[in-house]
């Protein structure tokens, strides 16, 4: 991502974004956490879209 001039702070946040997601895979998390990270999901997806 970096060489496709994706800046470090999207960076940053996507895996973060993929930390969360993965312990969500072996750990109980409630709705209020799953719908904040589909809102963060989003907001990274977007910003990557627009730094692309």
């Amino acid at each position: 991502m970096d060489k496709k001039g994706i800046e470090e702070s999207t960076i940053t946040n996507f895996i973060s974004l993929l930390q969360s997601c993965e312990a969500a895979r072996y750990s109980p998390f409630s709705d209020v956490q799953m719908q904040a990270d589909y809102e963060k999901a989003s907001e990274v997806i977007s910003l990557m879209d627009k730094q692309l």
